[in-house]
C-alpha cells in the first residue's frame, strides 16, 4: 500500500523512476534556483547534469531567437550550456498535498511563476516538484519500486542501482528536443 508507505514514513513525495529531463525545456532553471537559494548551491549542483548545444546544431539559432525574446539582448557565445534536471518522473506519484500548501512552498512557486520561465521554456511539474521537495524536505522525498511505467521513448532514467539507462524506439528519427544533427 503506497499511501500507507507515504503516511507511515512521513514522506511528502513518492515516485518510482528517476529521469533526466530536457535542458532546453528547463533552460535557466538551475540558475533560477541558485538565485533563490544561494546557500544551497552545492545541493542544486547535484540535481542537474550539464550538456551543450553548439552553433552547428540545427536548434542553436532557434534557441538564440528565444533567448533574445526573453532577455532583450543577443546571445553571443558559440554554444549554449544546458543543465538537465534529474527528477522523479511523475506520470504516477503520490504526494502529501499539505506540503504544497505551506507558505515557503507557495512563495517559491510564486517566484518561479514571476520569472516567466514556465511559460517561455515549458518548465514542467516533475522537475519543479523534485527540486522544491529536495531543497525543502530532502529526507521526505523518496522512490520505491511499484508496477507502473509509461512507455519510455527517447528517455533516460536512473535505476535503483544508480545506473543511467536509456530507451530508444526503432523508428527514432531526430524527433526529440535535443539532437545531434548538424546544420546543412
Amino acid at each position: 500500500d503506497l499511501f500507507k508507505l507515504l503516511k507511515d514514513n512521513d514522506y511528502i513525495y513518492l515516485s518510482n523512476i528517476d529521469h533526466i529531463d530536457c535542458g532546453i525545456c528547463n533552460f535557466n532553471m538551475k540558475e533560477l534556483f541558485i538565485e533563490l537559494y544561494p546557500d544551497k548551491k552545492d545541493i542544486i549542483d547535484t540535481l542537474f547534469i550539464k550538456s551543450n548545444i553548439s552553433n552547428n546544431n540545427i536548434i542553436f539559432d532557434k534557441l538564440k531567437k528565444l533567448y533574445y525574446i526573453i532577455n532583450n539582448k543577443e546571445y553571443t557565445k558559440d554554444e549554449f550550456e544546458l543543465n538537465m534536471p534529474i527528477m522523479y518522473y511523475n506520470n504516477f506519484f503520490i504526494t502529501n498535498v499539505n506540503f504544497w500548501k505551506r507558505d515557503d512552498v507557495k512563495n517559491i512557486i510564486n517566484k518561479i511563476d514571476k520569472s516567466g520561465n514556465i511559460f517561455y521554456y515549458r518548465y514542467g511539474d516533475a522537475p519543479l516538484h523534485t527540486i522544491i521537495a529536495t531543497l525543502l524536505e530532502p529526507q521526505k522525498i523518496t522512490r520505491t519500486v511499484f508496477k507502473y511505467s509509461k512507455k519510455m521513448q527517447r528517455e533516460c532514467f536512473i535505476d535503483l542501482n544508480n545506473n543511467i539507462n536509456s530507451y530508444m524506439p526503432k523508428n527514432y528519427n531526430s524527433n526529440t528536443c535535443i539532437f545531434e544533427n548538424e546544420k546543412k
